[in-house]
């Protein structure tokens, strides 16, 4: 079949969607992408299997913010994704997130097409922490606002014939507002093993020193970071050879930095900044425990992190905070133990209980062999490629009417 995948970013890269297309072209799909454009790259370009359709370039940085941004009301996206579904002849539409959703069921009501919604992100609760975090600016009530994010989304899941969701919580959550749960289907942001296995032969570049703690990812309010960092000057007078090694940079790196110069402990943390992708591995093997210490919001409690399953797949026992998809996986796995959101002593205690039982190499196994046999991309590709196989089938009138009218 002929798909197309809507981004709302520009690409290369985001890893969720890589694994989806290549496990799209793998089941003998054409795919294509429709993507951003703010670094004003060539418009059209094939990239590993797939086509790239980029929206298009202007030599002004603010027209080129301006067509890029990712709103149903932008033009931009409306002919772009009209122009690609008429020239290639798509016969699906995916569309990831909830921004541009609007642009994709308006279209694939004009073709008679089937739309899906990969809902990775539960936009309502992510823009609702933004707004707490950045307050009430005229920005934000126009292209940030929680209340609109939740009406959008309501039209949206009864329009589509799929809806895409990353763990269990979320699935839970709009079955809750009357979807049918035939209407819905899991397809996580589990590893890829076979792309882990080329990483793990990469050069390795970590110098290993003492007891390493690490964290991979985008370091932003809300990742409880500072707990972590705050639980230092108790570690340390237990394990003294204790570190923190935060791999990631973000608007809140500065404010890290300054706790822990403040703490007296800036020696024990190591900010490395972002590291490429194929790094992670080696800095995940050179650590002791990993952790996922982010603090309980709607948005945490309806979605899964990637580092979590890098953690797993790299037979490291973790630490993660007690937010629902975090607790079910590690408690279900016995992979490492969970201490209470915001509370350092629930953490210290957490890191010792790991220490003194002697079960990080258990743990860390147990991690390995939950990735190996369920958390994986190989099961998860599956099942993206079962909800592909539901609209396999050519389009007479009569199924073009079930599927302008939401049936699938």
């Amino acid at each position: 079949m002929k798909i197309v995948m809507v981004w709302k970013n520009d690409y290369p890269w985001d890893i969720r969607v890589e694994k989806m297309c290549n496990a799209l072209i793998n089941d003998g799909h054409e795919v294509h992408l429709v993507c951003s454009n703010t670094q004003r790259q060539q418009t059209r370009e094939r990239h590993n299997g797939m086509e790239i359709h980029r929206l298009p370039a202007f030599t002004s940085k603010v027209l080129n913010s301006v067509c890029s941004l990712p709103v149903f009301f932008n033009p931009c996206w409306i002919f772009k994704l009209r122009k690609v579904v008429r020239e290639e002849k798509i016969e699906i539409i995916i569309v990831r997130d909830l921004p541009l959703m609007l642009v994709g069921i308006f279209i694939a009501k004009l073709k008679g097409l089937p739309v899906i919604f990969d809902m990775a992100e539960n936009y309502a609760a992510l823009w609702k922490d933004h707004v707490s975090r950045k307050g009430r600016k005229f920005y934000n009530h126009i292209l940030k606002n929680p209340g609109f994010a939740r009406i959008l989304e309501n039209y949206a899941i009864n329009k589509v014939n799929h809806i895409i969701v990353v763990v269990e919580e979320s699935k839970r959550r709009i079955l809750e507002k009357g979807i049918p749960e035939n209407k819905l289907t899991i397809v996580s942001n589990t590893p890829d093993s076979r792309i882990f296995e080329v990483q793990k032969k990469s050069e390795d570049t970590v110098k290993r020193s003492g007891f390493r703690m690490l964290y991979v990812g985008y370091v932003t309010v809300g990742r409880g970071l500072d707990i972590v960092i705050k639980s230092i000057p108790v570690l340390k007078k237990t394990i003294e050879d204790i570190r923190f090694v935060i791999a990631g940079e973000g608007k809140h790196l500065g404010a890290l930095k300054i706790l822990a110069r403040k703490l007296g402990i800036e020696e024990y943390i190591e900010f490395c900044g972002w590291i490429d992708f194929i790094e992670v591995p080696s800095y995940i093997q050179h650590s002791d425990i990993c952790v996922v210490p982010h603090e309980i919001t709607d948005h945490v409690s309806s979605t899964i992190p990637n580092k979590l399953f890098d953690y797993m797949a790299n037979s490291k026992p973790v630490i993660v905070s007690n937010a629902a998809p975090l607790k079910r996986i590690v408690e279900e796995t016995g992979c490492g133990v969970v201490f209470e959101s915001g509370n350092v002593d629930s953490f210290v205690e957490k890191v010792f209980e790991i220490r003194k039982s002697g079960l990080q190499g258990q743990m860390g196994q147990n991690g390995y062999e939950a990735v190996r046999t369920k958390y994986n991309w190989d099961v998860d590709a599956r099942k993206l490629g079962h909800v592909i196989d539901m609209f396999n089938f050519n389009y007479s009138g009569s199924d073009r009417m079930k599927i302008q009218q939401g049936q699938s």
